[in-house]
């Protein structure tokens, strides 16, 4: 092979090495989701899903209390979508600048009250006031405990429970934690009586562990999950397909496959 011969087949092996590496960095892009505890399961299984679809995209999921993701957000945590479990956490991102759109309801959800299976002292809402009985609490600055508070609200102006309800409950309450995964665990291992937790909460757990107490649709609380691109979004594109696709036939689908409702709105 003559030198100039060579230099050229030298020259076209680097160019297609550049090529083949340049093309390579293009397809690894990593979508990165803040979401609320909550959507744990579901969430997971739609990740797992997008990727197929998107084989060359890497879904990377952080799952905490909606509040404490936002306020993560505020302090310069990088991510290109943040889903709440309400909207006054949504609304608090958006006056912070953390996120940008137009707050996008995917998904409904409802509270129901859980006890460890063996226990005898919770068998309805009227005895979360007995004094015997041990409760946990959603922190007031989650959506959990927000939610449960208006249940407490709706029960106590209900004749039936009483102006007192809501005090007696409250001085029941051992612990508030920060969401609502965590409430549920303490439940397990038993260490509490019962707590309130979102109804789709109950399929991440052995039915045998825990007991499910229903709450009438007067009294319950109507639970919206909202989702927005964050103002440091990285891959807008892919953020915009991941939230084409859970509000696709088959992302609504699995919603429904985990216990949640469609959209209220």
């Amino acid at each position: 092979m003559s030198g100039a011969k060579r230099s050229l087949y030298i020259l076209l092996s680097m160019l297609w090495i550049l090529s083949v590496t340049a093309c390579g960095r293009e397809t690894e892009k990593e979508l990165v989701i803040f979401a609320a505890s909550s959507l744990t399961d579901v969430f997971q299984e739609l990740g797992e899903e997008y990727q197929l679809k998107n084989p060359r995209v890497s879904v990377q999921f952080n799952f905490a209390g909606s509040s404490n993701l936002r306020m993560q957000l505020e302090y310069g945590a990088k991510a290109d979508l943040y889903a709440s479990a309400n909207s006054y956490q949504i609304d608090l991102a958006l006056k912070d600048n953390v996120v940008r759109g137009i707050p996008s309801q995917f998904a409904s959800n409802e509270l129901v009250l859980v006890t460890p299976k063996a226990n005898t002292k919770v068998n309805s809402l009227k005895d979360l006031m007995n004094q015997d009985v041990k409760m946990i609490f959603g922190a007031s600055v989650v959506p959990i405990g927000v939610y449960s508070g208006i249940v407490l609200n709706k029960l106590a102006a209900d004749p039936v429970f009483g102006s007192e309800y809501r005090k007696g409950v409250e001085q029941n309450i051992v612990s508030y934690e920060p969401n609502v995964r965590m409430i549920l665990n303490k439940i397990v291992l038993k260490q509490a009586d019962a707590a309130f937790v979102y109804y789709t909460d109950i399929n991440s757990v052995d039915s045998d562990l825990v007991s499910v107490i229903s709450i009438p649709d007067k009294y319950n609380a109507s639970v919206g999950y909202f989702i927005l691109e964050t103002s440091n979004v990285a891959n807008p594109i892919e953020a915009m397909k991941f939230l084409e696709f859970i509000s696709s036939e088959k992302g609504l689908s699995i919603l429904e496959s985990y216990g949640f409702q469609g959209s209220d709105q």
